[in-house]
């Protein structure tokens, strides 16, 4: 009887599955927000002292002393530095090996084919303590190697000289470089909306205005600049460590030639493909039309193959953010290796782990809807 209810049809025995499904959904949630709320889920002890040091700092001033939350921002901070410097070194070298790998020349061809194969099927944690152990095996920093005074490479990381800028003049060395940007954009809008070809502006523009900011700027700096040598100090311990200048950890260095290479590979198998993809017909008739190899790569077959390669690069550019993660195997203070700090200091393991998450999906979204807004700039207009 109660059979021939419930599973008389399909569309009752669908339902009923459906129902009996919801009901068990249903008790388990309620089963977990019962667990749930004996926890304690709030975010209060973030505001207590952290207690801990870090390394790898860089234009921030954490000391143990600072809350729980700064140094977690400390962490977010070092994390988003790594992907901003490995976003752009990968692509770079992802394009030339991309390129090098179509080359005529049979010794670039085979060593951009050698690099892709063998750096793309080697487990990236495996390359990360590659480096890693490769920078340790530099020499200690007490047997220093000295390149002109200017340069200093032990296992302690590379220390080169910095530049000190008042706040006032960076500042306006970047308005200054925004309105060179945009100088071009004004003169196309001037000209488009009153319909004349203003031969001068294009002079104006492009020639006297560009050299008048340029003028300006270096006068503006020439007195507001300093130069900040590395150095050694020796403590009163005998503790060796760079005094000055800036210095770029051997944590770092690692982490972010693991990422880089093994990121680059997969950029430069995207451009490859994305190229050999175009009729080949459009190559021939630049070369037809007298341009050189070089200006048909870059006039002709590379914009067009943007519009392919952008949205698989965007996802390569999401796996560098999440693989960043694997920085705690080498120590590197990333917000993942602090949090596990933070955990093991003061508990509260799954709101860290939400905060966690919470900054992963927040980095992810603004790399998304970066790479989403040049997808628009070079797709077919008929397409956007």
């Amino acid at each position: 009887m109660i059979k021939d209810f419930f599973f008389r049809t399909n569309k009752r025995k669908n339902n009923s599955i459906q129902g009996l499904y919801l009901f068990f959904l249903v008790i388990f949630l309620f089963y977990l927000f019962i667990k749930i709320s004996d926890l304690d889920l709030d975010f209060k002890f973030l505001t207590n002292e952290s207690g801990f040091a870090l390394s790898n700092q860089w234009l921030t001033n954490y000391n143990p002393t600072d809350t729980r939350i700064v140094a977690y921002l400390t962490g977010v901070f070092n994390t988003v530095r790594l992907v901003v410097v490995g976003i752009f070194l990968a692509s770079i070298i992802g394009f030339i090996v991309g390129i090098a790998r179509l080359s005529n020349n049979w010794l670039v061809s085979n060593i951009a084919t050698a690099y892709v194969e063998i750096i793309r099927n080697v487990p990236l944690l495996l390359q990360i303590i590659f480096w890693w152990s490769f920078a340790l095996s530099l020499p200690r920093i007490s047997e220093y190697i000295n390149f002109a005074n200017l340069v200093f490479i032990s296992n302690r990381g590379i220390a080169f000289p910095k530049i000190i800028i008042s706040q006032l003049s960076f500042f306006i060395f970047i308005a200054l470089i925004i309105l060179l940007f945009f100088i071009p954009s004004v003169k196309n809008t001037i000209s488009s909306k009153m319909n004349v070809d203003f031969s001068y502006l294009r002079i104006l523009f492009f020639g006297y205005v560009p050299l008048l900011l340029v003028t300006i700027c270096i006068l503006f700096l020439v007195n507001a600049v300093n130069i900040d040598q590395p150095s050694i100090s020796v403590s009163d311990t005998n503790v060796i460590r760079y005094a000055n200048g800036f210095v770029v950890t051997t944590e770092f260095i690692a982490i972010l030639l693991g990422l880089v290479l093994y990121t680059a590979s997969f950029i430069a198998e995207i451009v490859r493909g994305a190229i050999q993809s175009l009729p080949k017909g459009q190559n021939e008739a630049a070369l037809a039309l007298g341009l050189t190899d070089y200006q048909a790569l870059s006039l002709i077959v590379l914009p067009q193959a943007l519009r392919i390669i952008i949205p698989p690069v965007t996802n390569q550019y999401l796996n560098l953010t999440k693989n960043s993660s694997l920085a705690v195997v080498i120590g590197y203070s990333d917000l993942f290796l602090i949090s596990g700090i933070i955990m093991n200091k003061a508990g509260h393991a799954i709101p860290m782990f939400v905060l966690i998450i919470l900054t992963y999906q927040l980095m992810s979204f603004v790399i998304a809807l970066i790479m989403n807004y040049f997808n628009k700039k070079v797709a077919l207009v008929g397409n956007q």
